[in-house]
């Protein structure tokens, strides 16, 4: 590699795994399972027989369960990504 040369780009990542979104909101992937609809508020995207979540979706069900017990967080969902990002070491 030349002193010229770009490191490759790493695609974008739009949605997050349950192992990911499990990890982001601290809860065991079998909670995220219990609190994804039908059964519980949060929002996830099916892909054939995927399931992903947008990480817009869990903020705003962070700040939907801080609005619900009297505090006003707001979160930036590129926050929560660049958490999962460092969390894997990327």
């Amino acid at each position: 590699m030349t002193m010229d040369a770009k490191p490759p780009e790493v695609p974008l990542r739009l949605l997050l795994t349950a192992k990911e979104a499990a990890a982001a909101l601290g809860v065991c992937e079998k909670t995220l399972w219990s609190l994804t609809e039908p059964r519980g508020s949060i929002q996830c995207i099916r892909i054939g027989r995927a399931v992903r979540y947008d990480p817009r979706d869990l903020t705003m069900w962070i700040d939907n369960q801080c609005i619900r017990i009297g505090r006003a967080v707001r979160y930036d969902p590129r926050d929560l990504t660049m958490w999962i990002d460092n969390a894997k070491g990327n």
